[in-house]
């Protein structure tokens, strides 16, 4: 998941394990921010396919992001 992924964030719902993320990627809680961005997004999903978002806010998520700016810098010669 996340191949090539230079920023930005990715939400997850549930678990996500090490092995499954491309190079550089790492899982991380959701801080306040977070949450508060996803809950509107899914608000709007959730109201445009009639599925509760309490249902769907029941099981945790995580983020993927970029461990860096720049993970794949030190990989290329000039």
């Amino acid at each position: 998941m996340g191949t090539g992924m230079h920023g930005g964030v990715i939400y997850v719902r549930g678990e996500v394990d090490p092995h499954q993320l491309g190079f550089g990627l790492i899982p991380k809680e959701l801080d306040s921010e977070d949450q508060k961005n996803l809950k509107m997004y899914l608000k709007e999903y959730c109201d445009d396919l009639d599925v509760d978002l309490r249902k769907v806010l029941s099981v945790p998520f995580k983020k993927v992001v970029p461990f860096s700016q720049r993970p794949y810098g030190n990989m290329y010669a000039y």
